[in-house]
This record gives structure tokens, C-alpha cells and sequence, in this order.
């Protein structure tokens, strides 16, 4: 399933190369069982250049969520610490805005959107500038990387890059082979959802990212693009990341849960946290001699990213092998290095107005495709205003009894004829004697 394919999308590299650097990284969080505030991660650094792909790995429960959050700036209830630069300027939420983008786990696509209109509203509003016949170049350009990879799945050699015929013994155009592997229509198939099927897992998972990519980001944050992806899917995303961070300049971070021999071949950096502490962090490749260094060797034919969970996994190796990974780590580990300042491409945003027109267009379409939805709507509204009104119709029909039992500046108040003066009053101190006639019957 080898895959050397670059991506057509040169058009998006970036100008100026970004890296992302994080030093020092911590998070607390205070409880009320403890004076002390519990500490997640502690004195996390790394560094993700521009073009490659680090991959965080860990059991559950030690840390990579957390310091995921930390680097995309989402709130939370604990305390952060620590530096967190692009290119050297402090990553703020303005800057977070501009140059990064994330792509959640559970993917937030609209289930009556096809994956060219997905791509298609996605670039008219990251990138209004561009001219119409750009952006469908990118859109077909896009659709192409996305169903691509399932082409890859059912070719026994390479594939070369995207290219009016394909190397042997795949050599049909392209439109000829989606109609070959059934995805000849995927451009124009809706996304779906949990009602009617659409896009399959892995090509939700593609179009999720390239709707990101639209953004032209500096960085990238995925949390675990392959969870609930088969094996040959998951290689096939990690292939497509690495492509695309290869081809587009683009520093990739990304979670990863227990990752097959083939994905993590794909890694160019990886990183394993334990306790909230780095185990292991460089090249992917390089983790087997550090691990004989320790005194840990792989074993033959073992996947490294597995073996080394099942060594940082406290519920089953024990504190004490967790402890010697880390502390192991820390002996080798080298000091960060202070990345160098330097300027970010210029981004020129859209306009109110175009923002409002694109989002209005997109909501009509949906409106047309899932009139469903606002029709339960008004039906709802129809039925509980029908509902209370029958419930309430004879609540204006004025009854002594049901006067009664309202306040007393709500009760119709009758003076006596001889023009009593104590019940004219207004305020409630003044009303204690209407009060008190009216609770003896007095005042009639």
C-alpha cells in the first residue's frame, strides 16, 4: 500500500515557513480535597518544524488531552503554564485565529453538504480574494486528495503523483478509476450522518482536514484522526497528513491512540507521555536503539509504538517502570532551543458582509435540502401554543374565588359607599387595614 504520491496543491504552500514551539508547558488544577494543586503535565517542551508531522501517544489519562487544550487555547478550569510560540511570536487567540486550525475528533460536517460544496464554502470565506476559476482549481484539486487514498487501497503498486494517466498497472485516467473503485461520484455525495448514509468514515475524516487546509494554516492540531478508522483507513489518513504537511509546509500535531506498524512508519516525529511527563520524544525511527540503550530492547517483529505504551502504562507495568522511562528520558533529553522570531504571512480576512452573504447562501441550500427540520419546528411551536391556550381559556373569565387567592394589589378592591377613607391608600404599609377588613369579611 505504499503511497508516493505529493499532493496537487503547491498552489496553497505557504510563503513563509511557521514552527510551532512549546517550552516549560504545565497545567494545574486545584481541587477542594487538596490544598495542593494537582499538576496533569509538567515541564513540557517540543518543537514541530514546518513540512513534518509529531505525533502524541500515551495510555489513557496521562496528559494528551490536556495538552492538546493547553496548545489550541481551549478554556478549561485548571491554570496553564508556560510559552507557546509560532515563528517565535507568542501564540494568542488572534493569532490562533489567523494561522492555526483544528480538526476535533468527531467530525462537524453538514450531512446535506456533498464534499465540494464543503470545500467550496470553506474557501470563499478563508479565502476571499482568490479568483473563481482558483478556487476551482483548488476545490477539484482538494476532492481529489480526498478520495485519492481509497484509490491507493486497491492498487497493488504506487501510485505516482495526480496526473491525466497513472503509472501502470493502475493506468486509467482518474475519472476512469473512481468509476472502477465506485467512488466516482464521492465528489458530489453528501456528507451523511447517523440517519442516511453518505461519505464513508475515512473519506469524513479527508474532508475534515481539507476543509481546514482551506484555511491555509501555518499548524494544524488533529485529536486522534484514526480513532474508529480500520487499519487501512488509518494508514491511509496518516499518509495523506504527511503528504500534505510535506507539500503545504505545514506543522502538524496530532493525538494518536494505539497506531498500527504502517501508521506510525508514517510519523516523522513522535512523543510518548506518561504522568504527564515525556517518556520519549524524537524520531520514530530512532526509538527502537534508545529503547536498547535502556536496557528495554524491542522485541522482533514487535510494533515500537506498542511496545512502548505497554512500558508507560502504569495500570499494568507499575509506577516504578513508569518512573524509570521518565526518569531515563530526562537524562537524555536535550535542553529546548529558543526559536527564532520571524515574520508570518500576511492574511487578509473577509468582510462582514461577505461572511453574512456566503453563510446566508449556505443556510438557504440547507433549508431546501432538509426542510424536515424546520417543519418539526413549527409543528412543536403550532402544537405547544395549542396546547397552553386550551389549558388557559377560561383563566379571563373573572371569578371572586379565583380573585381571592391573588395579591392584594391584584384584587379588585370595592370602597364602601359612605366613603370610608382607609382603603384610598396606595402603598402596601397604607393597605394593612384593607387587608385586615378583608381577611374578617368586614369590608363587603
Amino acid at each position: 500500500m505504499a503511497n508516493n504520491a505529493a499532493p496537487r496543491i503547491a498552489s496553497l504552500a505557504q510563503e513563509k515557513q511557521a514552527s510551532l514551539n512549546f517550552t516549560d508547558c504545565s497545567y494545574h488544577v486545584h481541587t477542594r480535597a487538596n490544598k495542593e494543586p494537582k499538576v496533569l503535565i509538567k515541564d513540557l517542551s517540543a518543537s514541530v518544524p514546518a513540512g513534518s508531522v509529531l505525533a502524541l501517544m500515551g495510555p489513557s489519562g496521562a496528559g494528551k488531552t490536556t495538552l492538546l487544550n493547553l496548545l489550541t487555547l481551549e478554556p478549561s478550569g485548571g491554570q496553564p503554564y508556560g510559552t507557546v510560540t509560532l515563528n517565535g511570536h507568542p501564540l494568542s487567540l488572534d493569532l490562533y485565529r489567523k494561522h492555526a486550525a483544528n480538526v476535533a475528533q468527531d467530525d462537524e460536517l453538514w450531512a446535506f453538504l456533498t464534499a465540494r460544496e464543503h470545500i467550496t464554502y470553506a474557501l470563499s470565506l478563508y479565502q476571499p480574494h482568490r479568483t473563481p476559476q482558483e478556487h476551482t482549481d483548488f476545490v477539484e484539486d482538494m476532492l481529489k486528495q480526498v478520495i485519492r487514498t481509497a484509490i491507493a487501497l486497491t492498487c497493488t503498486q504506487p501510485l505516482p503523483a495526480i496526473s491525466p494517466a497513472l503509472a501502470s498497472p493502475c493506468t486509467q485516467p482518474l475519472p476512469a478509476m473512481l468509476e472502477q473503485v465506485g467512488l466516482r461520484s464521492a465528489a458530489d455525495v453528501k456528507a451523511g450522518n447517523i440517519f442516511f448514509k453518505g461519505l464513508s468514515g475515512g473519506q469524513r475524516r479527508r474532508l475534515s482536514l481539507a476543509v481546514a487546509l482551506c484555511k491555509q494554516p501555518h499548524v494544524v492540531f488533529l485529536d486522534e484522526p484514526t480513532s474508529g478508522l480500520d487499519a487501512a483507513s488509518a494508514a491511509a489518513i496518516m499518509n495523506f497528513l504527511k503528504e500534505t504537511a510535506t507539500a503545504m509546509n505545514v506543522a502538524i500535531f496530532c493525538t494518536v491512540h494505539q497506531p498500527s506498524s504502517s501508521v506510525y512508519a508514517s510519523f516523522d516525529h513522535v512523543c510518548f507521555i506518561a504522568a504527564g511527563e515525556f517518556a520519549y520524544l524524537g524520531p520514530g525511527a530512532a526509538l527502537p536503539d534508545y529503547l536498547a540503550s535502556i536496557n528495554h530492547p524491542l522485541p522482533a517483529y514487535a510494533n515500537p509504538a506498542d511496545f512502548m505504551l505497554d512500558l508507560i502504562n502504569r495500570d499494568f507495568t507499575g509506577s516504578t517502570t513508569v518512573a524509570g522511562m521518565i526518569s531515563a528520558w530526562s537524562s537524555h533529553r536535550k535542553p529546548p532551543v529558543p526559536p527564532a522570531v520571524s515574520e508570518l504571512a500576511q492574511r487578509q480576512p473577509s468582510s462582514f458582509g461577505w461572511q453574512f452573504v456566503q453563510l446566508l447562501r449556505k443556510h438557504l441550500l440547507l433549508v431546501r435540502r432538509d426542510p424536515l427540520q424546520y417543519t418539526l419546528r413549527i409543528v412543536v411551536i403550532i402544537f405547544t401554543s395549542c396546547f397552553f391556550s386550551v389549558m388557559y381559556i377560561d383563566a379571563r373569565k373573572p371569578v371572586q374565588s379565583q380573585a381571592r387567592l391573588l395579591p392584594l394589589h391584584h384584587q379588585p378592591m370595592r370602597l364602601p359607599s359612605r366613603g370610608s377613607s382607609y382603603c384610598t391608600a396606595t402603598s402596601s404599609s397604607q393597605l394593612a387595614p384593607c387587608n385586615w377588613l378583608l381577611a374578617t369579611g368586614s369590608l363587603q
